[in-house]
Parts: C-alpha cells; sequence; structure tokens
C-alpha cells in the first residue's frame, strides 16, 4: 500500500505486486519478464510501427525462419498494391525491395526486432521481434486461447459421456459445474492476459 504522508510504498506491497506480476507472465506467457531492462519501450515501438511498409514487413515475416529480402519485398509490395505476388510490375517490386534494404530493416534490426543479414540478403524475426509482436498480426506470440477452450469443452463432454455410461441414473448437475468453473478460470485468466 502507498503511504499518504511520505508517498512510499511499503515492502509487504511491492513484494506482493512482484510476486502477481511474475505470476501473471507465467500464465499469460508473456516473455516480457524475461527480456528485463532490453525491452524496447512503448516510444521506439510506436516509432516503428508508424510505417505502413515496416508494419507489413513484420506481419508477413515468418516467426522462426530466414527469408530473402526479395521475397520479402514482394509480398509486402502485393499488400501495398493489393494484389498477388505475381501480379506485381517490376518497378512496384523494386520499388519496397530498394526501401526495406536501405530503410526499414536497418532501422529495425538496429533495434532487434529483425535480424538483416545484408550480405546474405536475408531477413528473420530478431529477440526484440516479441516487443512488438503483441501489436502486429502476424508476428504475436500469444496463447491460442480457443485451444484451451476446445480442451474444457472436450474434457466435459469427456466426463458427460463417461458419466452417463457408468451411472445413468445420476445426475448431471456436478459435470456441468465442474466445466462451468473451468470455463470460468480460463475465461478470468484469459482477461487478465489480455489486459
Amino acid at each position: 500500500m502507498r503511504d499518504k504522508q511520505n508517498g512510499h510504498h511499503d515492502a509487504d506491497s511491492k513484494d506482493a505486486d512482484t510476486v502477481d506480476t511474475g505470476v501473471v507472465r507465467t500464465l499469460c506467457g508473456d516473455p516480457a519478464g524475461s527480456r528485463g531492462e532490453d525491452a524496447l519501450d512503448d516510444g521506439a515501438i510506436f516509432d516503428v510501427l508508424r510505417n505502413e511498409r515496416r508494419r507489413a514487413t513484420l506481419s508477413v515475416l515468418p516467426p522462426d525462419e530466414s527469408v530473402s529480402v526479395s521475397s520479402l519485398a514482394e509480398q509486402v509490395a502485393a499488400i501495398e498494391n493489393d494484389t498477388t505476388p505475381e501480379s506485381l510490375t517490376e518497378r512496384q517490386r523494386k520499388r519496397v525491395y530498394v526501401s526495406l534494404h536501405q530503410s526499414h530493416l536497418p532501422k529495425m534490426d538496429d533495434l532487434g526486432i529483425v535480424a538483416f543479414d545484408r550480405e546474405a540478403a536475408t531477413v528473420s524475426l530478431g529477440p526484440a521481434g516479441d516487443d512488438v509482436g503483441r501489436y502486429v498480426d502476424g508476428v504475436a506470440t500469444s496463447r491460442a486461447w480457443y485451444r484451451y477452450y476446445a480442451a474444457i469443452a472436450l474434457a466435459g463432454l469427456g466426463l458427460l459421456l463417461a458419466q452417463t455410461a457408468l451411472l445413468p441414473a445420476a445426475s448431471t448437475t456436478p459435470v456441468a459445474v465442474v466445466v462451468l468453473l473451468a470455463v470460468g478460470a480460463c475465461s478470468a485468466l484469459h482477461w487478465v492476459c489480455e489486459r
């Protein structure tokens, strides 16, 4: 708690906040706790993401593999021109390739968002890529919550079928209560993680 007279936190409150934050990060799969002071600040992230070409680059960049800059430029150009890569003109491809190679990729490489190899003309998601992943579709590394909800539903169905087969005259209320509590707990955790 904050002491209103001197403006200090007491030690117990600070420790409890730290533990809670760590627990939430562990449960939510947020790697921010392990990044520490090397994490990008929001200003740097928003500076990178204010450019549409950089956002498109991050949205199509595969999370676990390196791609050629020409292939990446082709995908980004297709997004910008609202067409397929096969329908792009050479001018459209070259314009995006040059700006990625000379400006955007070096800037994101300096921040650690991508790993840009100029000599090999390849790029991959960098160590700070997770910092921006929460803001860009395709890069996000958050949990797939639908899997948890599906697992709860399947477990509930399995319990219901097992109870019906083994104890046909028994009430299904306990199974329903267990499933509702599980969905409620999962929903609460999902809400905490998405805040």
